[in-house]
């Protein structure tokens, strides 16, 4: 009896952690124009699980033109080394966010958040959608157990003028008119 009430007090408090494994995407700003170089910025919180390799491609809704990605290393459990980093290849879309080995190939709890970035510039005006690459396949996401998560959708919005150029603009304008309506009384 006293081996079952055990057994189910550490899986009943085992089990929020094991779960809690997070990956989030977050644009560095809330929208960007035409031309603009779009930071995506990638966490992701293992929660104590452990794993000897991670692996996150995004892939992207529209044409970008890619501009590059990086990740920090992950810190062994014990703080005396960090996972091995992968390549992280970007091309028109898709790119790999995140790709690390723990060493040695033997399973590790990292002691730190996994941060990563993924940059682009978007050619085109509209909303477009990130997606983690979930189907089966060596570039399918896998983060600690994680092989699904929510992606993003961001907005690319067409340049706006400065201030400072509308209003020199008007003036401009204005002065075309005034020396219009000065040669009609003229003449």
């Amino acid at each position: 009896m006293k081996c079952v009430l055990l057994t189910s007090i550490l899986t009943i408090l085992w089990a929020p952690a094991a779960g809690a494994v997070s990956l989030t995407i977050e644009a560095a700003q809330p929208a960007y124009q035409i031309g603009d170089t779009v930071t995506l910025i990638i966490t992701g919180d293992p929660e104590g699980a452990s794993d000897t390799a991670i692996y996150g491609r995004l892939a992207y809704s529209t044409a970008t033109e890619p501009v590059g990605a990086s990740q920090q290393p992950l810190v062994t459990s014990f703080g005396m080394d960090t996972w091995l980093q992968g390549t992280t290849p970007v091309a028109d879309g898709f790119a790999t966010a995140f790709n690390q080995l723990a060493p040695g190939l033997t399973p590790d709890s990292p002691s730190n958040l996994l941060q990563a970035t993924v940059q682009f510039r978007a050619p085109a005006e509209g909303r477009f959608t990130v997606a983690w690459i979930a189907d089966g396949g060596p570039q399918r996401l896998d983060f600690f157990g994680l092989t699904n998560a929510p992606g993003g959708s961001y907005f690319v919005r067409p340049p706006v003028p400065e201030p400072g150029t509308a209003a020199l603009l008007a003036l401009g304008l204005g002065a075309l008119g005034l020396s219009a309506s000065r040669r009609r009384r003229a003449c």
